[in-house]
């Protein structure tokens, strides 16, 4: 979506913020613009989505429903995974992938491959004496 904002609304000016900003601001404000006397306290399309994507992501989250996880609570899973209750048990996992395999039954395609391409020189070769022979008949 943050592509599609950005190829139609790339250098557009979209508003003015009403506080006085440093210029460190610039570049993350002004994305897409290289005036430099445009006042920093101007901002672009991209800017404001990026602002409106990451500031309503609660009431998004609120209007369609989704389930959400808190960042800290990701995070804190992925450090200490021995805290969850699930613990993964490797030997179990490497066996039903091996009983799946060993159920897989797989025709190579390679294995008639000589015979097809003999009858398909066959019939190639035989196609052009068959138009011969009909000519010489007429």
């Amino acid at each position: 979506m943050g592509m599609v904002v950005n190829f139609f609304f790339s250098g557009f000016v979209m508003g003015k913020i009403p506080l006085t900003l440093s210029p460190r601001f610039k570049p993350m404000l002004q994305r897409g613009i290289d005036l430099v006397s445009l006042d920093v306290s101007y901002f672009t399309s991209l800017s404001y989505y990026i602002l409106l994507l990451f500031g309503l992501r609660g009431i998004f989250s609120l209007v369609f429903r989704e389930d959400t996880v808190d960042d800290s609570e990701m995070m804190r899973r992925q450090m200490n995974p021995t805290a969850n209750n699930m613990s993964f048990d490797a030997e179990a996992a490497f066996k039903g992938e091996r009983g799946a395999l060993t159920n897989l039954d797989h025709e190579f395609e390679l294995d008639s491959a000589e015979e097809k391409a003999v009858a398909m020189l066959k019939k190639a070769l035989a196609a052009p004496q068959s138009s011969m022979v009909a000519k010489k008949r007429l």
